[in-house]
């Protein structure tokens, strides 16, 4: 059989594919397809650029994956019956909840004169969190409804105070007669700001303690296998607001499990942003899972910097309660 022409570069050209939307924490496919190369296509070089806030899980067993560069690899060696269709799994991390993640794909074509290159791209949106995990419990209600509802509640938690003492109030104004003691006026309401000040920051501050917590007390260890590790976050946000995050396989009683992890919630990473660079891909490291939510794990445990900072408002409440008891027996 004669040996069929080499296809033209300006006829090839690349697609991708990608399932969008996608919730954050579940893996999704990507698929990449060469298209116009002819019967025999040239050698082709085809490589997958992964954003930030999207991690790697798996691929086709053509495919090369650089966690550094971030980029999944694909060669084609110019054949009729080379592949034209590559597969890459891949999973966004919860801090792009919200956002879309633009997954880039260039192909090279050479051997037919001068390398040439075309590129495709696919957008992939990550579906908003529709809830809150608090540690202990799951709220089924979005972060920035229970922001506002948090924010609201200082006003209305004054408004009541207000309320129990205003008859109080109108007898500290009130004129008195000559030879009584004035009464003094109310000094309730400020501590009492600073007291639901203090409690809010400790509600909000919550779940990295009972993390932290559980973390060193209830979670079981494991071996993971790690898939992916890199800096990760929002695609919106500051690069100074990227953190370490790992892409991990691992065995619960309910059986194999990937999911995302690297600390428990609440650490400031800080100078240590770059400790994922500490585990390779591919290798077994201990991690920990919560045994009832096996979705959460970590590759080192607390305590964390916002659970230290939470003792902060802690010690200041028990200051603020005690004064705020003396005012209102005043």
């Amino acid at each position: 059989m004669a040996p069929q022409p080499r296809g033209a570069p300006t006829d090839a050209r690349v697609a991708v594919t990608c399932l969008s939307p996608v919730p954050a924490g579940a893996p999704f496919p990507c698929v990449v397809s060469v298209l116009g190369a002819g019967e025999a296509p040239p050698p082709l070089l085809v490589q997958v650029e992964l954003p930030v806030g999207v991690l790697h899980l798996g691929h086709d067993s053509s495919g090369e994956f650089n966690a550094d560069a971030r980029k999944v690899t694909f060669r084609s060696p110019g054949t009729a019956d080379a592949p034209r269709t590559f597969r890459v799994d891949l999973i966004a991390d919860e801090a792009a909840a919200g956002s879309v993640a633009p997954v880039t794909v260039t192909m090279r074509a050479f051997g037919l004169g001068e390398p040439y290159e075309r590129l495709a791209a696919a957008s992939v949106a990550v579906e908003r969190r529709s809830s809150v995990d608090l540690g202990v419990a799951v709220v089924p209600m979005r972060p920035l409804t229970l922001f506002t509802l948090m924010a609201l509640s200082v006003p209305v938690c004054l408004g009541i105070v207000w309320l129990l003492r205003r008859k109080r109030r109108a007898l500290a104004f009130a004129p008195r007669r000559q030879g009584y003691r004035p009464v003094p006026r109310d000094t309730v309401m400020v501590p009492v700001f600073f007291c639901i000040v203090c409690t809010l920051a400790l509600l909000a501050a919550a779940p990295a303690v009972v993390e932290s917590l559980r973390s060193h007390t209830t979670f079981v260890e494991a071996r993971c296998t790690v898939l992916d590790r890199a800096r990760s976050g929002s695609p919106y946000g500051d690069g100074g607001d990227l953190a370490p995050m790992a892409a991990l396989r691992y065995r619960t009683p309910a059986g194999p499990r990937v999911s995302l992890g690297f600390d428990a919630r609440g650490a400031f990473n800080g100078a240590d942003t770059a400790a994922y660079q500490d585990f390779t891909v591919g290798r077994d490291y201990p991690c920990w899972f919560d045994p009832q939510r096996p979705g959460r794990v970590v590759l080192r445990r607390g305590p964390t910097g916002v659970a230290l900072l939470a003792m902060m408002p802690a010690v200041a409440l028990l200051g603020l309660a005690s004064g705020v008891r003396r005012a209102w027996r005043a």
